[in-house]
């Protein structure tokens, strides 16, 4: 909303304040270039390098160091706000780390399992998610099941039997603590059908605008925290 003008005052001033999307064509990337020319606007910006009060700290520092090191171009996106673009790959593979074993100096303290549930062609995903106590994520295995060309597709009660055997035998294994269950909220009928089998509450999550979701892996990624054993199950 607009205040009115007071009338001891010559004008209204409004601020604006964003970080830019990724892309170049976003309208509010398009609009702040087009009033760097107006002398009614004042277009600034500024990036972390500007800092001379000292609101930077040296462990943030220590932080965007790492992340430039890792992922330049996340990096020019997220502290020096440019727009990159998505290029021709959403995630930098290279920041996808193969392992053959778990590090050794570095302890599993739990497992958190993600399932996304598919339909009448689409496929059905269970991925264990090693938690370690550095911060560490570690796809430790990958259940999958795909429907495509299959004249009798797998019922969401086989489903369920299929999906609780695979998970208890990677908490077993690894011996420690599921730490979470979480599902896409649209897939309702196979997470009711493990409820009723085995009492297991999984987490909803409701999916989130594309640029979202992407963001919050890509940041992991660009940390260096992200793994995965090389195992057959985890190509897929």
């Amino acid at each position: 909303f607009m205040r009115q003008k007071h009338p001891r005052a010559k004008f209204v001033q409004f601020f604006w304040s964003y970080n830019p999307p990724r892309n170049p064509y976003s309208w509010i990337n398009e609009w702040f270039e087009s009033i760097k020319t107006n002398k009614n606007y004042l277009a600034h910006s500024s990036t972390y390098l500007d800092d001379e009060l000292g609101f930077v700290t040296e462990q943030m520092l220590e932080d965007i160091e790492r992340i430039k090191e890792n992922d330049y171009d996340y990096y020019r996106y997220l502290y020096l706000g440019e727009a990159v673009g998505l290029g021709n790959n959403v995630y930098n593979m290279s920041m996808f780390h193969a392992i053959d074993a778990l590090p050794s100096d570095d302890k599993l303290i739990g497992i958190s399992f993600a399932l996304d549930g598919g339909h009448q062609q689409s496929a059905t995903a269970c991925c264990a998610f090693g938690i370690t106590a550095k911060g560490k994520v570690i796809l430790l295995d990958t259940w999958y099941y795909s429907p495509a060309g299959q004249v009798v597709k797998k019922a969401p009660s086989q489903l369920s039997k299929e999906i609780y055997a695979y998970m208890r035998s990677v908490i077993e294994k690894y011996r420690v603590q599921a730490l979470q269950y979480t599902i896409d909220s649209a897939e309702g009928a196979l997470r009711n059908q493990m409820f009723l089998d085995f009492g297991l509450k999984w987490h909803p999550v409701a999916k989130l605008r594309k640029v979202t979701m992407i963001d919050s892996f890509q940041s992991l990624l660009a940390q260096g925290r992200f793994y995965y054993l090389n195992t057959e199950n985890n190509k897929i």
